[in-house]
């Protein structure tokens, strides 16, 4: 693997912990099912071999790297260990017929490049419910919390949901799921240096290391380098080099996905399904195809509401372009994506208006 010097000479130390809590539901507390709490360093050097990097969870063999551990340790503990130790407990106010999972993952890191040294601390939150035979999930923080778990009951929670055929109807993309969408057929093309495609003048997607109510980044990534908002729309690729921990490479990863329109025509087809949660989405480099997963959606006539069965679309990023039939609003949060890539997982926010797509099968 050939490592672009830009890597070399840092040090990025991390303190960590991730729970799993149960909360059944029925008025019994939250319970503890596992947790995991670590350390770690990666110094990357240059020296006559090349660029190494050398990542360990033993105890620091120098003062220097020892110091950077110990201050990221003082983070997680003054920033983040009494969270951690009661948002299971503000979770359990919101009851729900099936148990909800939450996830919590903290850590402070401190990157060091050259003789600047800074720190970072995050703390987010997955939390799952059963239902209709899926499991759904949404990725929040401590700000919205309350707010993301109560969607996502609301959002599974309708009886007797009917089975149709999804690619016969307009779509509109709600609460902000489009930036799902985007995510895959334009960030993750974006990284993957994909042949360009011909989006619609009215649409912007951007990535923003640094933006209220999704992940901060304070301005550098993982190797300690400057960030700065880029235009995937453009052509442009995502800036920050990330790693999902010491023990990984920090590969080009989005950050946040921005989706705006300007000038879009609005339109709000009759009869059309309404998107309100996804449940992952996928985009295959070799065939250029994009997989959203719908978890929860209505079908809306001009007489009726009523909820779907979860279902996927699978087109190509052309296919997804030509479609997009308009977008208005301004964007909106949606409570975030876990996004898996190169065996990393790492959280990147949503953001997006409203976008509509013409029916896929036309």
């Amino acid at each position: 693997m050939v490592i672009d010097a830009e890597l070399t000479h840092h040090i990025f130390a991390v303190v960590e912990r991730e729970e799993s809590w149960i909360i059944p539901g029925d008025g019994r507390g939250p319970g503890l099912v596992t947790r995991r709490e670590g350390h770690g360093q990666a110094i990357t050097r240059t020296g006559s071999d090349g660029v190494r990097i050398e990542a360990t969870d033993h105890p620091p063999a120098s003062a220097a790297t020892a110091a950077q551990i110990a201050t990221a340790r003082h983070a997680f503990e003054t920033g983040l260990a009494d969270e951690l130790e009661s948002l299971p407990f503000a979770a359990s106010r919101l009851d729900a017929s099936s148990p909800i999972r939450l996830t919590l993952r903290g850590s402070a890191s401190v990157v060091r490049r050259d003789e600047v040294e800074t720190t970072r601390t995050s703390l987010f939150i997955t939390a799952s419910i059963r239902a209709r035979g899926v499991e759904a999930s949404i990725v929040t923080s401590p700000r919205f919390l309350l707010e993301d778990i109560g969607t996502l009951i609301a959002a599974v929670a309708p009886p007797c949901p009917s089975r149709i055929d999804p690619r016969l109807y307009p779509i509109v993309w709600r609460r902000g799921t489009a930036a799902v969408l985007m995510h895959e057929a334009i960030g993750h093309a974006a990284e993957h240096n994909a042949s360009p495609v011909a989006w619609p003048h009215w649409l912007r997607v951007d990535d923003v290391p640094d933006v209220d109510g999704g992940a901060r980044m304070g301005g550098i990534d993982d190797t300690g380098a400057s960030i700065l908002p880029v235009e995937l729309t453009g052509g442009g690729r995502p800036s920050a080099r990330r790693r999902a921990s010491f023990s990984d490479l920090p590969i080009v990863r989005m950050t946040n996905v921005v989706v705006r329109q300007k000038g879009a025509p609005w339109l709000e087809p009759l009869p059309r399904i309404e998107v309100s949660l996804v449940g992952g989405g996928r985009y295959d480099p070799l065939t250029d195809r994009v997989t959203i997963g719908v978890v929860a959606a209505d079908l809306v006539s001009d007489t009726a509401r009523q909820a779907l069965q979860p279902f996927a679309l699978s087109e190509t990023r052309e296919a997804i372009a030509r479609h997009l039939a308009g977008a208005g609003g301004e964007p909106q949060r949606y409570p975030g994506v876990i996004c898996s890539s190169e065996g990393q997982e790492l959280v990147v926010g949503s953001f997006s208006a409203d976008v509509v797509t013409s029916p896929m099968a036309s």
